[in-house]
């Protein structure tokens, strides 16, 4: 099984708010999906395991938010809750899981 739970939420992060969809994933979802970090890692047991506040953002979102600088290690908050960029997936063609203004 592979959960997901999403919708559009207002991103803050950087001096910047952006409106983007948001999904709460399990490690499943990127294995049934074939997804992986392009940069840093993405979602694993041990998140889920300790309730960590972790998030793996889209290339597109990525450049929205921090342009050229790391995006790894950095937080950012999703209604009042910090999270820490653990990984950046690769673009995709669709935009899905990428920012979605």
């Amino acid at each position: 099984m592979a959960p997901l739970m999403g919708g559009r939420e207002v991103v803050v992060a950087n001096g910047r708010r952006i409106l983007t969809g948001v999904d709460g994933i399990t490690p499943q979802w990127g294995e049934v999906r074939g997804r992986r970090a392009e940069i840093g890692r993405y979602v694993v047991e041990r998140d889920v395991e300790a309730t960590a506040l972790v998030a793996v953002i889209g290339k597109q979102l990525k450049e929205e938010i921090f342009g050229g600088e790391e995006a790894l290690g950095r937080d950012l908050t999703i209604r009042g809750v910090r999270f820490r960029v653990v990984g950046i997936l690769p673009a995709l063609g669709n935009r899905q899981v990428d920012s979605e203004r």
